[in-house]
Protein backbone atom coordinates (compact mmCIF):
# COMPACT_ATOMS: atom_id res chain seq x y z
CA UNK A 1 0.00 0.00 0.00
CA UNK A 2 1.29 3.50 -0.72
CA UNK A 3 2.38 6.08 1.67
CA UNK A 4 3.20 8.84 1.93
CA UNK A 5 6.54 10.88 3.36
CA UNK A 6 6.49 14.30 5.12
CA UNK A 7 9.00 16.26 4.09
CA UNK A 8 10.17 19.72 3.91
CA UNK A 9 11.72 21.45 0.41
CA UNK A 10 14.85 24.00 0.43
CA UNK A 11 11.72 26.76 0.01
CA UNK A 12 10.80 25.50 3.64
CA UNK A 13 7.10 24.54 1.98
CA UNK A 14 5.62 21.52 3.97
CA UNK A 15 4.69 18.63 0.99
CA UNK A 16 3.98 15.09 0.91
CA UNK A 17 5.74 12.38 -1.40
CA UNK A 18 4.05 9.60 -2.32
CA UNK A 19 6.06 6.43 -2.40
CA UNK A 20 5.52 3.29 -3.82
CA UNK A 21 6.02 1.38 -0.81
CA UNK A 22 7.94 2.09 2.95
CA UNK A 23 11.26 0.81 2.92
CA UNK A 24 12.26 -1.73 5.71
CA UNK A 25 14.26 0.50 7.44
CA UNK A 26 13.78 4.67 7.08
CA UNK A 27 17.28 6.70 7.40
CA UNK A 28 17.71 10.32 7.83
CA UNK A 29 21.35 11.50 7.69
CA UNK A 30 21.78 14.99 8.52
CA UNK A 31 24.89 17.05 7.44
CA UNK A 32 26.05 16.38 3.54
CA UNK A 33 29.70 16.62 4.58
CA UNK A 34 31.92 13.76 3.77
CA UNK A 35 30.88 11.64 6.28
CA UNK A 36 27.51 11.74 6.05
CA UNK A 37 26.85 11.64 2.08
CA UNK A 38 29.33 8.44 2.72
CA UNK A 39 27.10 7.09 4.53
CA UNK A 40 24.51 7.56 2.43
CA UNK A 41 26.65 6.90 -0.71
CA UNK A 42 27.34 3.03 0.88
CA UNK A 43 23.55 2.24 2.05
CA UNK A 44 21.98 3.86 -1.07
CA UNK A 45 24.60 1.51 -3.45
CA UNK A 46 24.14 -1.91 -1.31
CA UNK A 47 21.08 -2.05 0.16
CA UNK A 48 18.55 -4.30 -1.88
CA UNK A 49 15.91 -1.96 -3.61
CA UNK A 50 13.30 -0.96 -1.14
CA UNK A 51 15.11 -2.24 2.00
CA UNK A 52 16.25 1.35 3.21
CA UNK A 53 15.35 4.59 2.61
CA UNK A 54 18.01 7.44 2.88
CA UNK A 55 17.05 11.11 3.28
CA UNK A 56 20.34 13.44 3.61
CA UNK A 57 19.61 17.02 5.43
CA UNK A 58 21.63 19.89 5.16
CA UNK A 59 21.27 23.28 7.42
CA UNK A 60 23.61 25.31 4.45
CA UNK A 61 23.29 25.64 0.76
CA UNK A 62 24.02 23.39 -2.27
CA UNK A 63 27.21 25.33 -3.36
CA UNK A 64 28.36 26.31 0.57
CA UNK A 65 31.87 26.81 1.50
CA UNK A 66 33.65 23.16 1.93
CA UNK A 67 37.14 24.58 3.44
CA UNK A 68 39.98 22.67 1.80
CA UNK A 69 41.11 19.09 2.51
CA UNK A 70 43.01 16.63 4.88
CA UNK A 71 45.12 13.60 4.45
CA UNK A 72 43.12 10.20 4.75
CA UNK A 73 44.35 7.18 5.45
CA UNK A 74 43.55 4.11 4.32
CA UNK A 75 40.72 2.86 6.08
CA UNK A 76 38.86 6.39 5.22
CA UNK A 77 39.87 6.13 1.54
CA UNK A 78 38.06 2.87 1.99
CA UNK A 79 34.67 4.43 3.11
CA UNK A 80 35.07 6.73 0.19
CA UNK A 81 35.64 4.34 -1.94
CA UNK A 82 32.83 2.21 -0.89
CA UNK A 83 30.42 4.70 -1.14
CA UNK A 84 31.31 5.04 -5.10
CA UNK A 85 33.84 7.47 -5.12
CA UNK A 86 37.12 7.17 -7.43
CA UNK A 87 40.21 8.37 -4.98
CA UNK A 88 41.89 9.52 -7.73
CA UNK A 89 39.56 12.51 -8.91
CA UNK A 90 40.27 13.57 -5.32
CA UNK A 91 43.75 13.67 -4.32
CA UNK A 92 46.51 15.51 -5.65
CA UNK A 93 49.56 14.20 -6.92
CA UNK A 94 52.88 14.56 -5.24
CA UNK A 95 51.13 16.15 -2.15
CA UNK A 96 52.68 13.46 0.43
CA UNK A 97 55.59 16.04 1.50
CA UNK A 98 55.80 17.90 4.66
CA UNK A 99 58.87 19.63 5.46
CA UNK A 100 59.76 22.16 8.03
CA UNK A 101 62.22 25.20 8.17
CA UNK A 102 63.28 27.37 10.36
CA UNK A 103 63.72 31.46 9.42
CA UNK A 104 67.42 32.20 9.34
CA UNK A 105 68.57 28.54 8.37
CA UNK A 106 69.25 28.34 4.70
CA UNK A 107 67.25 26.57 2.19
CA UNK A 108 67.04 23.31 3.39
CA UNK A 109 64.50 21.58 5.48
CA UNK A 110 65.49 20.68 9.42
CA UNK A 111 63.06 18.41 9.56
CA UNK A 112 61.02 16.00 6.69
CA UNK A 113 58.75 13.49 8.09
CA UNK A 114 57.41 12.42 4.85
CA UNK A 115 58.16 8.50 3.48
CA UNK A 116 61.69 8.85 2.32
CA UNK A 117 62.88 7.28 -1.07
CA UNK A 118 64.06 4.17 0.67
CA UNK A 119 60.65 3.16 2.01
CA UNK A 120 59.20 4.09 -1.10
CA UNK A 121 61.21 1.62 -3.23
CA UNK A 122 60.85 -1.07 -0.78
CA UNK A 123 56.88 -0.55 -1.06
CA UNK A 124 56.40 0.73 2.34
CA UNK A 125 54.07 3.46 3.14
CA UNK A 126 54.02 5.86 6.56
CA UNK A 127 51.69 8.12 7.79
CA UNK A 128 52.22 10.75 5.08
CA UNK A 129 49.16 10.10 2.69
CA UNK A 130 48.09 12.66 -0.35
CA UNK A 131 46.08 16.02 0.28
CA UNK A 132 42.37 15.52 -0.70
CA UNK A 133 40.33 18.13 -1.65
CA UNK A 134 37.03 18.47 0.11
CA UNK A 135 35.04 20.59 -2.23
CA UNK A 136 35.79 17.46 -4.62
CA UNK A 137 34.70 14.54 -2.48
CA UNK A 138 31.37 16.40 -1.71
CA UNK A 139 30.46 16.89 -5.12
CA UNK A 140 31.74 13.29 -6.26
CA UNK A 141 29.38 11.85 -3.46
CA UNK A 142 26.33 13.41 -4.72
CA UNK A 143 26.97 12.66 -7.97
CA UNK A 144 26.46 8.77 -7.29
CA UNK A 145 23.78 9.41 -4.61
CA UNK A 146 21.60 12.29 -6.73
CA UNK A 147 20.41 15.43 -5.44
CA UNK A 148 16.69 13.80 -5.11
CA UNK A 149 18.35 12.08 -1.89
CA UNK A 150 19.31 15.68 -0.43
CA UNK A 151 17.96 18.11 0.92
CA UNK A 152 19.43 21.69 1.52
CA UNK A 153 19.16 25.00 3.37
CA UNK A 154 16.98 22.94 5.69
CA UNK A 155 16.84 24.62 9.21
CA UNK A 156 16.90 21.06 11.45
CA UNK A 157 16.02 22.57 15.27
CA UNK A 158 16.01 18.87 17.30
CA UNK A 159 13.95 15.41 17.26
CA UNK A 160 10.99 13.56 18.94
CA UNK A 161 10.42 10.57 19.83
CA UNK A 162 7.22 8.88 18.20
CA UNK A 163 4.96 6.62 20.39
CA UNK A 164 5.82 3.88 18.01
CA UNK A 165 9.17 4.15 18.61
CA UNK A 166 9.94 5.57 15.56
CA UNK A 167 11.83 9.45 15.28
CA UNK A 168 10.29 12.44 13.48
CA UNK A 169 13.11 14.71 12.51
CA UNK A 170 12.28 18.49 13.05
CA UNK A 171 12.68 21.71 11.28
CA UNK A 172 12.02 25.76 12.43
CA UNK A 173 9.30 25.95 14.76
CA UNK A 174 8.94 22.07 15.28
CA UNK A 175 8.19 21.24 11.89
CA UNK A 176 8.43 17.78 10.85
CA UNK A 177 10.51 16.96 8.26
CA UNK A 178 9.57 13.08 8.14
CA UNK A 179 10.05 10.04 10.63
CA UNK A 180 12.35 7.24 10.33
CA UNK A 181 13.39 5.00 11.80
CA UNK A 182 16.82 5.95 12.36
CA UNK A 183 18.41 9.59 12.76
CA UNK A 184 22.34 9.61 11.94
CA UNK A 185 24.01 13.27 13.06
CA UNK A 186 26.85 14.15 10.96
CA UNK A 187 26.50 17.75 11.42
CA UNK A 188 30.16 18.51 13.42
CA UNK A 189 31.17 19.43 16.10
CA UNK A 190 28.11 22.16 17.23
CA UNK A 191 26.02 19.46 16.53
CA UNK A 192 21.98 20.12 17.27
CA UNK A 193 21.55 16.78 18.57
CA UNK A 194 24.66 16.13 20.87
CA UNK A 195 22.44 17.31 23.74
CA UNK A 196 19.93 14.06 23.40
CA UNK A 197 21.89 11.62 24.24
CA UNK A 198 25.02 13.73 26.56
CA UNK A 199 25.16 16.05 29.06
CA UNK A 200 26.10 19.81 29.26
CA UNK A 201 28.76 18.96 30.79
CA UNK A 202 30.05 17.24 28.12
CA UNK A 203 29.58 19.44 25.45
CA UNK A 204 32.70 20.26 23.19
CA UNK A 205 34.83 22.30 24.71
CA UNK A 206 37.52 25.33 23.30
CA UNK A 207 41.02 24.56 23.17
CA UNK A 208 42.44 27.72 23.87
CA UNK A 209 44.25 27.76 19.85
CA UNK A 210 42.35 29.95 17.20
CA UNK A 211 43.74 29.29 13.47
CA UNK A 212 43.39 32.24 10.99
CA UNK A 213 43.33 29.94 7.58
CA UNK A 214 43.78 32.10 4.20
CA UNK A 215 43.22 30.45 0.55
CA UNK A 216 45.89 31.65 -2.16
CA UNK A 217 45.01 31.15 -5.26
CA UNK A 218 48.19 30.26 -7.34
CA UNK A 219 51.72 30.79 -5.18
CA UNK A 220 53.25 30.43 -8.30
CA UNK A 221 52.18 33.55 -9.28
CA UNK A 222 51.91 35.32 -6.29
CA UNK A 223 54.42 34.27 -4.27
CA UNK A 224 58.57 33.93 -4.19
CA UNK A 225 59.85 31.37 -6.08
CA UNK A 226 61.57 30.44 -2.80
CA UNK A 227 58.39 29.92 -0.96
CA UNK A 228 57.20 28.20 -3.98
CA UNK A 229 59.93 25.71 -4.17
CA UNK A 230 59.51 25.01 -0.06
CA UNK A 231 55.82 24.47 -0.72
CA UNK A 232 56.35 22.42 -3.77
CA UNK A 233 53.03 19.86 -3.95
CA UNK A 234 52.48 19.16 -0.10
CA UNK A 235 53.06 21.04 3.27
CA UNK A 236 55.69 23.85 3.70
CA UNK A 237 55.80 25.17 7.61
CA UNK A 238 58.20 27.72 9.22
CA UNK A 239 59.16 28.48 12.50
CA UNK A 240 60.30 31.98 13.24
CA UNK A 241 60.27 34.25 16.73
CA UNK A 242 57.16 36.12 17.63
CA UNK A 243 56.42 39.48 17.05
CA UNK A 244 58.81 40.31 20.20
CA UNK A 245 61.28 37.42 20.10
CA UNK A 246 60.43 35.88 22.69
CA UNK A 247 58.25 32.91 21.60
CA UNK A 248 57.88 31.22 18.81
CA UNK A 249 54.96 31.21 15.81
CA UNK A 250 54.45 29.07 12.74
CA UNK A 251 53.50 29.81 9.35
CA UNK A 252 52.29 26.56 7.46
CA UNK A 253 50.93 26.57 3.76
CA UNK A 254 49.52 23.54 2.46
CA UNK A 255 48.00 22.50 -1.54
CA UNK A 256 44.38 21.11 -1.69
CA UNK A 257 43.51 21.41 -5.19
CA UNK A 258 43.06 17.49 -7.01
CA UNK A 259 43.62 18.61 -9.67
CA UNK A 260 47.23 19.77 -11.07
CA UNK A 261 46.51 22.92 -12.71
CA UNK A 262 44.53 23.89 -9.77
CA UNK A 263 47.58 25.54 -7.77
CA UNK A 264 45.52 26.42 -4.90
CA UNK A 265 47.03 26.04 -1.12
CA UNK A 266 45.46 27.36 2.57
CA UNK A 267 47.66 29.72 4.70
CA UNK A 268 47.64 28.84 8.54
CA UNK A 269 48.76 31.01 10.88
CA UNK A 270 47.63 30.88 14.72
CA UNK A 271 47.13 33.62 16.06
CA UNK A 272 48.34 35.25 19.33
CA UNK A 273 46.18 38.87 19.46
CA UNK A 274 48.09 40.06 22.36
CA UNK A 275 45.55 41.27 24.81
CA UNK A 276 42.62 39.74 22.96
CA UNK A 277 42.13 37.27 25.25
CA UNK A 278 42.25 34.33 22.75
CA UNK A 279 42.99 31.60 24.72
CA UNK A 280 39.72 31.83 26.60
CA UNK A 281 37.81 33.47 24.47
CA UNK A 282 36.82 31.23 20.75
CA UNK A 283 34.94 34.83 19.79
CA UNK A 284 38.25 36.98 20.53
CA UNK A 285 39.45 36.88 16.92
CA UNK A 286 36.47 37.13 15.03
CA UNK A 287 35.57 40.26 17.33
CA UNK A 288 38.93 41.68 16.98
CA UNK A 289 38.36 41.18 12.96
CA UNK A 290 34.72 43.20 13.30
CA UNK A 291 33.23 39.89 11.98
CA UNK A 292 29.45 39.63 12.55
CA UNK A 293 28.16 37.15 14.91
CA UNK A 294 27.63 33.83 13.12
CA UNK A 295 29.83 34.60 10.19
CA UNK A 296 30.96 30.95 8.82
CA UNK A 297 32.96 29.90 6.13
CA UNK A 298 34.96 31.78 3.38
CA UNK A 299 35.47 35.62 3.81
CA UNK A 300 36.25 37.76 0.97
CA UNK A 301 35.02 41.19 1.80
CA UNK A 302 37.59 43.41 1.55
CA UNK A 303 37.56 45.05 4.72
CA UNK A 304 38.03 42.17 7.21
CA UNK A 305 40.51 41.06 4.38
CA UNK A 306 42.43 44.23 4.76
CA UNK A 307 42.45 43.57 8.69
CA UNK A 308 43.74 39.91 8.27
CA UNK A 309 46.72 40.92 6.19
CA UNK A 310 47.35 43.69 8.87
CA UNK A 311 47.57 40.86 11.38
CA UNK A 312 49.48 38.39 9.24
CA UNK A 313 52.38 41.27 9.00
CA UNK A 314 51.72 41.54 12.91
CA UNK A 315 52.39 38.27 14.20
CA UNK A 316 55.11 37.89 11.78
CA UNK A 317 55.94 41.49 12.86
CA UNK A 318 59.98 40.19 13.93
CA UNK A 319 62.82 41.28 11.52
CA UNK A 320 64.17 37.88 11.07
CA UNK A 321 61.09 37.33 8.95
CA UNK A 322 61.76 37.14 5.50
CA UNK A 323 59.63 39.77 3.70
CA UNK A 324 58.22 37.09 1.27
CA UNK A 325 57.15 35.62 4.06
CA UNK A 326 55.24 38.16 5.63
CA UNK A 327 53.60 39.52 2.65
CA UNK A 328 52.21 35.92 1.97
CA UNK A 329 49.05 37.51 3.80
CA UNK A 330 48.87 40.44 1.04
CA UNK A 331 47.44 37.69 -2.01
CA UNK A 332 44.65 35.90 -0.11
CA UNK A 333 41.49 35.41 -1.80
CA UNK A 334 39.50 35.45 1.27
CA UNK A 335 40.10 33.21 4.85
CA UNK A 336 38.32 31.87 7.20
CA UNK A 337 38.17 31.56 11.29
CA UNK A 338 38.39 28.45 13.20
CA UNK A 339 38.43 28.51 16.71
CA UNK A 340 39.51 24.95 17.01
CA UNK A 341 36.58 22.69 19.89
CA UNK A 342 37.32 19.20 21.16
CA UNK A 343 35.05 16.82 22.74
CA UNK A 344 35.98 15.35 26.01
CA UNK A 345 37.59 11.95 26.68
CA UNK A 346 35.21 8.26 26.91
CA UNK A 347 35.76 9.41 31.13
CA UNK A 348 34.74 12.31 30.75
CA UNK A 349 31.87 11.94 28.85
CA UNK A 350 28.16 11.44 30.46
CA UNK A 351 25.15 9.67 28.81
CA UNK A 352 21.57 11.20 29.14
CA UNK A 353 19.18 8.07 30.85
CA UNK A 354 18.19 6.12 28.23
CA UNK A 355 15.04 6.73 26.08
CA UNK A 356 15.24 4.47 23.68
CA UNK A 357 15.41 7.58 20.81
CA UNK A 358 16.99 6.12 17.76
CA UNK A 359 19.50 8.48 17.15
CA UNK A 360 23.51 7.97 16.69
CA UNK A 361 26.05 10.76 16.49
CA UNK A 362 29.34 10.05 14.45
CA UNK A 363 32.39 12.10 14.11
CA UNK A 364 32.75 15.38 14.79
CA UNK A 365 29.17 15.61 16.16
CA UNK A 366 30.49 12.17 18.83
CA UNK A 367 34.19 12.52 19.40
CA UNK A 368 35.49 16.02 17.90
CA UNK A 369 39.05 16.11 17.33
CA UNK A 370 41.32 18.86 16.39
CA UNK A 371 43.06 19.22 13.16
CA UNK A 372 46.37 18.37 14.71
CA UNK A 373 45.57 14.98 15.55
CA UNK A 374 45.68 14.06 11.97
CA UNK A 375 42.87 11.49 12.49
CA UNK A 376 39.44 13.56 12.82
CA UNK A 377 38.30 13.32 9.52
CA UNK A 378 39.49 9.95 9.17
CA UNK A 379 37.36 8.72 12.21
CA UNK A 380 34.45 10.23 10.66
CA UNK A 381 34.66 8.15 7.68
CA UNK A 382 35.34 5.40 9.74
CA UNK A 383 32.37 5.81 11.64
CA UNK A 384 29.90 6.26 8.45
CA UNK A 385 31.38 2.95 6.58
CA UNK A 386 30.80 0.87 10.12
CA UNK A 387 27.00 2.68 10.52
CA UNK A 388 26.59 1.44 6.87
CA UNK A 389 27.13 -1.93 7.77
CA UNK A 390 24.95 -1.79 10.87
CA UNK A 391 22.15 -0.35 9.18
CA UNK A 392 22.08 -2.49 6.50
CA UNK A 393 21.97 -5.64 8.78
CA UNK A 394 18.94 -3.37 10.36
CA UNK A 395 17.48 -3.44 7.15
CA UNK A 396 16.92 -7.61 7.28
CA UNK A 397 14.90 -7.35 10.26
CA UNK A 398 14.65 -9.46 13.56
CA UNK A 399 17.45 -6.94 15.65
CA UNK A 400 17.00 -3.65 17.93
CA UNK A 401 17.97 -0.62 15.95
CA UNK A 402 18.42 1.30 19.43
CA UNK A 403 20.91 -1.50 20.96
CA UNK A 404 22.55 -1.67 17.66
CA UNK A 405 23.26 2.22 17.53
CA UNK A 406 24.39 2.44 21.53
CA UNK A 407 27.01 -0.16 20.78
CA UNK A 408 28.58 1.53 17.65
CA UNK A 409 28.24 4.47 19.53
CA UNK A 410 30.39 3.45 22.66
CA UNK A 411 33.11 1.48 19.75
CA UNK A 412 33.21 5.17 17.86
CA UNK A 413 33.91 6.99 21.32
CA UNK A 414 36.59 4.14 22.02
CA UNK A 415 38.20 4.20 18.73
CA UNK A 416 38.80 7.91 19.20
CA UNK A 417 40.23 8.02 22.80
CA UNK A 418 42.86 5.47 21.60
CA UNK A 419 46.40 5.47 21.28
CA UNK A 420 47.91 7.68 18.45
CA UNK A 421 50.95 8.96 17.04
CA UNK A 422 53.82 9.15 20.07
CA UNK A 423 52.00 6.50 21.79
CA UNK A 424 49.73 8.90 24.31
CA UNK A 425 46.17 8.76 23.94
CA UNK A 426 44.93 10.35 20.76
CA UNK A 427 42.55 13.05 23.05
CA UNK A 428 45.00 13.30 25.62
CA UNK A 429 48.21 14.21 23.06
CA UNK A 430 45.76 16.80 20.97
CA UNK A 431 45.25 18.62 24.20
CA UNK A 432 49.14 18.51 25.64
CA UNK A 433 49.56 20.24 21.88
CA UNK A 434 47.20 22.42 22.22
CA UNK A 435 48.86 23.70 25.59
CA UNK A 436 52.07 23.89 24.33
CA UNK A 437 50.54 26.24 21.74
CA UNK A 438 48.69 28.20 23.75
CA UNK A 439 51.15 28.07 26.69
CA UNK A 440 54.79 27.47 25.47
CA UNK A 441 55.24 28.31 21.93
CA UNK A 442 54.84 32.05 23.03
CA UNK A 443 57.65 31.72 25.90
CA UNK A 444 60.13 29.34 24.18
CA UNK A 445 62.48 31.19 21.28
CA UNK A 446 62.65 28.93 18.04
CA UNK A 447 66.38 27.89 18.54
CA UNK A 448 65.26 26.24 21.91
CA UNK A 449 61.96 25.16 20.76
CA UNK A 450 61.39 21.17 21.13
CA UNK A 451 59.47 20.60 17.78
CA UNK A 452 58.72 17.25 18.49
CA UNK A 453 56.14 18.40 20.53
CA UNK A 454 53.81 19.08 17.77
CA UNK A 455 53.72 15.24 17.99
CA UNK A 456 53.42 14.49 21.16
CA UNK A 457 52.56 17.14 23.28
CA UNK A 458 55.47 16.71 25.58
CA UNK A 459 53.97 13.38 27.30
CA UNK A 460 57.40 11.75 28.97
CA UNK A 461 60.93 12.07 28.28
CA UNK A 462 60.93 8.45 26.41
CA UNK A 463 58.21 8.93 23.97
CA UNK A 464 59.92 12.70 23.82
CA UNK A 465 63.31 10.80 22.62
CA UNK A 466 62.16 8.20 20.77
CA UNK A 467 59.83 10.75 18.96
CA UNK A 468 62.87 13.03 17.94
CA UNK A 469 65.29 10.22 16.96
CA UNK A 470 62.61 8.94 14.19
CA UNK A 471 61.78 12.58 12.82
CA UNK A 472 65.62 12.78 12.61
CA UNK A 473 66.36 9.10 10.93
CA UNK A 474 63.12 10.16 8.60
CA UNK A 475 65.07 13.58 8.01
CA UNK A 476 68.44 12.29 7.09
CA UNK A 477 66.88 9.60 4.89
CA UNK A 478 64.47 11.91 2.97
CA UNK A 479 68.18 13.99 2.66
CA UNK A 480 69.01 11.47 0.11
CA UNK A 481 66.68 13.05 -2.90
CA UNK A 482 66.87 16.21 -1.55
CA UNK A 483 63.70 16.19 0.57
CA UNK A 484 61.53 15.79 -3.09
CA UNK A 485 62.28 19.51 -3.50
CA UNK A 486 63.45 21.47 -6.49
CA UNK A 487 67.59 22.38 -6.26
CA UNK A 488 67.85 26.29 -5.56
CA UNK A 489 67.33 27.91 -9.07
CA UNK A 490 66.85 24.81 -10.72
CA UNK A 491 64.65 21.77 -11.39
Amino acid sequence: QAQAEVVVRASGRRSEVAMAAAPALRVAVAGAGPSGLALAGALLKEAPKGTVGVQVFERYGRRRDQGSGWDMDKQAQAALTRAGLDMSTVQRKGSDTFRMFRVGDGPRPFLCPHDPPLFRALGMHGDADLETNRTAVIEGLLAGIGEEHCRFDVKISGVRKTDSGAVELLGEGDQVLGEFDVVVDATGTHSPFRQYRFSEASKPRYTGVTWIQGVLDSPERDLSPEVVRRLGDGTMVVLGPTADGAGTTMLTLQRFGADPEDKRCVCIIRSTMEGANVKSDPRAVARALDLPEGTHGLITDPAPLARVRELFRAEMGHEAWPEDHRSVADKFSGFRVLPIFMTPSVAETTAVAEDGLPLLCIGDALHALPPWSGTSGNFALRDASDTATALLELAKGDKEIVKTIRRLEAEFLERADGVGKGGVEARRRCQLVAEQFTDVWPTVPVSKLDVSTLMTGGAGFFTTMKMQGMMRAMTWLNSWDNYRMKSVGGA
